[in-house]
This record gives C-alpha cells, structure tokens and sequence, in this order.
C-alpha cells in the first residue's frame, strides 16, 4: 500500500494521478526520481500531483530506479500507465535498460480504495513490460479484486 496520509475518497476531477511516498518510506519522502517523473508526465499531458507535499527526497541507487506510488483516476489507468512507462523508459535511456534495476507500483482509486493494480521489480525492461500488460485489455481484474 502507498504511504498515503489523506486518500481522497472522490477524485478531483482536474487530475489524472497522484504521486505518493513509497510504503518503505516516511510520509513525505518521495523517491529522487519524482520531480524528472512529474515533469515528463505533465509535458506529456497528464494532470499529477503530490498526495502530501514532499518533505525530502530519497537518493537513488546508481544502477536502480525507484518510482513513487503512483495513484491513478479509473479513467486515466490504461493510458496514463502508458505514459508512465515511456517516461521512465526515456529517463532510464533504451541501452541501460536491460542493466538497470527498477521497482515500481501502481494503484487505481476505486470506491475510495487504492487498489494495487502492479507491483514489479527486476530488469527495468522486464519491468515495463509486464507493467504495459497488466492495465491492457478489457477492465482487468481490478474492479473484482477491489469488491
């Protein structure tokens, strides 16, 4: 579960997701790689912000790359997880991601809910992949899972 303080229990209509502190982390500390994250999301059209300001920021690992929670909308899910993985893929760089180590998580907000819809880590390819499949297709599992 995300390290989340105060889960809205309706979804603010202006955003597509939100961002929060790992599970393993203090409320308020986000990965360093939330603010690259943020900006490549917002050029690339989605509405995210922060669940709680940050407090601080966690150092990464040379070789590894941690991603926030992310938290999306029900409508958002399937496409904002594409743009998720493209911006991680770019930041990441195409020839290190075989190399690169990465761990990521990924909720939707369903009936006031955070419903874990992938949690990954290994290869950053590996990663990305099995992250793309888990949102395609007709509603996933999710929606039976969270009832």
């Amino acid at each position: 579960m995300p390290n989340i303080q105060s889960l809205p229990m309706i979804w603010p209509p202006a955003l597509d997701a939100l961002v929060a502190p790992r599970s393993d982390q203090e409320a308020g500390i986000y990965p360093g790689t939330v603010i690259e994250l943020l900006r490549a999301l917002r050029e690339d059209g989605l509405k995210v912000d922060f669940i709680t300001p940050p407090e601080g920021f966690a150092a990464s690992r040379g070789g590894q790359y941690t991603a926030p929670a992310l938290v999306f909308s029900p409508s958002s899910l399937a496409g904002g997880v594409e743009v998720v993985a493209l911006a991680i893929q770019e930041a990441i760089g195409e020839p290190r991601l075989m190399r690169t180590r990465m761990d990521v998580a990924v909720y939707v907000l369903f009936e006031g809910e955070a419903t874990l819809v992938y949690e990954g880590a290994g290869p950053a390819f590996s990663v990305l992949h099995a992250m793309r499949a888990s949102v395609q297709g007709p509603r996933r599992n999710w929606r039976r899972r969270s009832a």
